[in-house]
């Protein structure tokens, strides 16, 4: 079965050096493992059938805007997690999440971090923490009373996880980690939206192909003058890669990524003559009124939603087809707002599959599945491990995915006679309400959501990882998203968009967070250069015939076909252990 895909999560990855910091708390972590750990795992085989005591454990999770005092207080899910586990769940909410790595690394170099700590999309963390043997050694616990833990004890044993070991640690024993291995989420994908009613009213047909949808652009440009054809947000290049979907992969080439031979070879492409095309293309677009002359400053998605749904813009170039990203769904829910009336698939619409070029479709190539984005782990002087172990293990488990995203059966949801759920939304949005600041929508029950990094699927129905990912559960769409039409709409014009995603194998994608950190700054000041010549090419402030040159010599002086060179290296050595583990 086809994999249902979602949306990669798109955060920032923050650096933290931690090294120094960490020193010296390690041989505390040492004794608490050595001297502690049989005896309490005996404690626990023994109070299995017996009334456990009360115990506090405390979770720190990366994004979530609500703690034991706002929001949380009364949170009934959370009640329901504590009685079943005989617990007190303190959740450490550390505010400001560009803080978030500064306290984490506080809490642990005073010995008096949580006992669960998401280590919040920093990609050095887990493995500098097990350095300094700060983490308690999970797979070593689970593999003692594998019987306690019957879900951690299959995830740790799956070839997946074993190779994911293998690229972090250098050994593919060592299971100090939760790692998030999720299925592949919403294609990033350069999905257009159309202003249905200007559609309608010049007679337009929804556009197949690149060429079609230019020509559909100057269309409505020579007849209705007044209307901005293309509006997308771009952020003063910062998010310029937007166009690279719809404009640069369907010929072939990519404005910010390398582009693979299929055997193996990686070149980048940025710098080749069918790239040079497409810019002078879009500065065409962009001199002739096409383009929202405003696309570099639009910086916020207020800006550009707003100029949508009031009919200043025609089509909205987005990052992704149907539910994702900035797309048909979420401003079809803004339209309606100004226009009560307003019909999904006719006031607005979406491409009813990616757009082709004469090399490709819009849509970007991504992971087979998400690993190690964001991980889970225990602290080494963490006073119940057991405790938290037996919490992780249920959250993982296919009831704990259930309370999770669909709550308490009879309280969030019930269950029809044919299995499916029937979601009471006023129920269910009582409860742990609030994911981030300024947004007032619930994807599923907050303090868990970094837990194997947006888990869609149940782990315990398939025999791999691997199978569970690929054959998941659209849990998030039957526990959040609007039912009726707008669902079947954007499915409808959403799962072409999945279909005809250019899946990376796990080896190549492991390869990007290998590689050095001399390669990862090579790469870093190849795109912020890119970006700022890409910035001056669409809005005609370099031209590109005649500064052509200067992007190609100065690209190449930075480094990317070094970094192109490094990258095929590292992909075909980590082929060969991926070769080991993955059959």
């Amino acid at each position: 079965m086809k994999a249902n895909m979602k949306k990669i999560f798109s955060a920032a990855m923050c650096m933290l050096l931690v090294l120094a910091t960490l020193a010296g708390c390690g041989s505390t972590a040492n004794q608490t493992e050595s001297t502690s750990t049989a005896a309490v795992e005996q404690t626990t085989a023994q109070t299995t059938v017996a009334e456990k005591p009360i115990v506090e454990l405390s979770m720190m999770q990366f994004d979530i805007s609500v703690d034991d005092v706002e929001g949380m207080k009364n949170d009934r899910i959370k009640k329901f997690i504590e009685e079943k586990f005989r617990i007190k769940l303190k959740i450490v909410n550390p505010g400001d999440t560009a803080t978030y790595h500064e306290k984490l690394n506080l809490y642990l170099s005073s010995g008096e971090a949580p006992d669960i700590i998401d280590d919040g999309l920093e990609p050095n963390f887990t493995t500098n923490a097990q350095k300094e043997e700060l983490l308690y050694d999970m797979g070593a616990a689970v593999a003692r009373n594998p019987e306690l833990y019957p879900v951690l004890n299959k995830l740790f044993a799956d070839p997946m996880y074993k190779l994911t070991n293998q690229f972090k640690f250098g050994d593919s024993e060592k299971t100090f980690a939760i790692w998030s291995i999720s299925q592949l989420v919403n294609p990033w994908a350069g999905g257009v939206v159309y202003n249905g009613k200007i559609v309608k009213e010049l007679g337009l047909k929804l556009p197949t192909t690149v060429d079609e949808y230019v020509a559909m652009l100057r269309e409505i440009k020579a007849k209705k003058p007044d209307v901005i054809p293309l509006g997308m947000r771009v952020d003063k290049g910062n998010l310029i890669g937007l166009l690279s979907p719809l404009f640069f992969r369907t010929y072939g080439v990519d404005i910010l990524e390398l582009t693979h031979d299929g055997k193996g070879s990686f070149t980048d492409t940025s710098t080749s003559d069918a790239a040079k095309q497409q810019w002078k293309l879009l500065q065409t677009l962009y001199k002739e009124g096409i383009i929202d002359k405003q696309v570099i400053t639009n910086d916020t998605v207020a800006v550009v939603r707003e100029k949508f749904i009031n009919g200043k813009y025609a089509t909205f170039v987005s990052n992704g087809p149907g539910y994702h990203g900035l797309a048909v769904g979420d401003l079809y829910n803004e339209l309606i707002k100004v226009n009560p009336s307003a019909k999904i698939g006719v006031d607005i619409m979406a491409d009813e599959a990616p757009l082709k070029g004469p090399a490709g479709v819009a849509n970007l190539r991504l992971p087979i599945a998400d690993v190690a984005a964001t991980n889970t782990v225990i602290y080494g002087n963490s006073k119940y491990p057991d405790r938290a172990l037996e919490l992780l293990n249920y959250m993982l488990s296919n009831e704990g995915q259930d309370l999770k995203w669909f709550g308490i059966e009879g309280v969030h949801y019930t269950k029809n006679s044919d299995g499916t759920k029937k979601i009471n939304r006023d129920e269910f949005f009582k409860d742990a309400q609030v994911y981030l600041p300024g947004e007032t929508t619930r994807f599923e029950w907050t303090p868990f959501s970094d837990l194997t990094g947006q888990c869609y699927y149940q782990f315990e129905s398939y025999p791999t990882i691997a199978e569970a990912a690929n054959n998941t559960r659209n849990l998030i769409m039957e526990s959040y998203l609007p039912a009726g039409e707008i669902g079947e709409y954007c499915n409808k014009v959403g799962i072409p968009f999945e279909d005809a995603v250019d899946l990376m194998p796990l080896y190549e994608f492991l390869s990007t967070g290998a590689m050095s950190d001399e390669q990862k700054a090579i790469k870093a000041k190849v795109e912020d250069l890119k970006k700022k010549y890409y910035a001056a090419f669409l809005v005609g402030q370099k031209d590109v015939d005649k500064e052509w040159v200067n992007f190609v010599t100065e690209v190449k002086a930075a480094g990317c076909d070094d970094y192109a060179k490094a990258f095929t290296e590292a992909v075909a050595k980590n082929k060969a252990i991926y070769d080991k583990f993955v059959k």
